[in-house]
């Protein structure tokens, strides 16, 4: 199923940023060298549903799903027989996203859209809702994710701190009041988002989880990949492909030399919301 993405005054629209995203094997390959760079070594993804059963949840939706890097975590924990449906803006994520879930023996499907001002779904229509670093691009779904939840079912909304990333912006002498990177991050932040979450819900938990990525010297390669891969979200302008423009190159490269690290703060809240039998 294709649903076409419109554009609305309300809609985020997040093409421009949306490059590396669109190469599954590059995000997975990201992935991998946060993990290796990390302060906190636990996986993100299991240190934050540790105490979380869904068990019972068979009918599950991902907003922003990506190649389904919570997703194969979470089919793993829901019911044998549970079905997810991931909703991205990038068409090459389908495939990736399908596997990871199939070979769990969950059932999977795939919208390819820009999420608009109304989801496409009827209400009390999933028992378990996530979006997982995404719903920055767009907090105005909020109520319909509201709406589309089933009474007594769980929203989790995973983000990144305001002050995630300003090492990096450090590194290549970025304010971060000038960052669209950072300005992304607060249309939805572990700061702001259960403001925004208790218009809608009941219920909202936080669970706190906290990082840094430490580059030295001898991590300038993995340093610039990460930049690379960050490129969009500062410049939005600019595309992860082309490399990292030699002047960026030459600052990061000559802050690791001048201060022999480089530390990007990766604090991460997790939202857990429920409570919207009242809507």
């Amino acid at each position: 199923m294709r649903i076409e993405g419109i554009k609305t005054d309300n809609v985020f629209m997040a093409t421009p940023y949306l490059s590396p995203y669109a190469d599954p094997k590059a995000h997975a390959q990201i992935s991998a060298l946060i993990r290796n760079h990390s302060s906190n070594r636990e996986d993100v993804r299991g240190a934050m549903l540790r105490t979380l059963d869904f068990g019972a949840a068979r009918d599950v939706l991902d907003l922003g799903c990506g190649f389904g890097f919570w997703a194969e975590i979470l089919a793993e924990r829901v019911a044998p027989a549970a079905s997810f449906t991931g909703m991205d803006a990038c068409d090459r994520d389908e495939g990736p996203y399908r596997r990871c879930i199939e070979k769990t023996g969950r059932e999977a499907r795939f919208i390819c859209t820009n999420l608009v001002s109304k989801l496409p779904f009827d209400d009390d229509s999933f028992d378990l809702i996530i979006a997982a670093y995404s719903l920055y691009f767009f907090p105005f779904i909020i109520p319909e994710v509201a709406r589309v939840l089933r009474p007594g079912g769980t929203f989790l909304a995973v983000t990144h701190s305001e002050h995630s990333f300003t090492g990096l912006l450090g590194a290549i002498d970025l304010s971060p009041d000038d960052s669209p990177l950072i300005r992304l991050i607060r249309q939805f932040s572990a700061e702001n988002g259960r403001v925004q979450l208790v218009r809608s819900f009941g219920e909202v938990r936080r669970i706190d989880y906290e990082n840094s990525l430490s580059f030295y010297e001898e991590d300038r390669g993995d340093l610039l990949a990460y930049l690379q891969f960050k490129l969009p979200l500062l410049d939005p302008g600019a595309r992860f492909e082309k490399g990292v423009p030699y002047e960026l190159t030459r600052r990061a490269s000559d802050t690791l030399r001048h201060s022999g690290r480089v530390i990007v703060q990766k604090d991460d809240a997790l939202f857990l919301c429920g409570g919207n039998d009242g809507r």
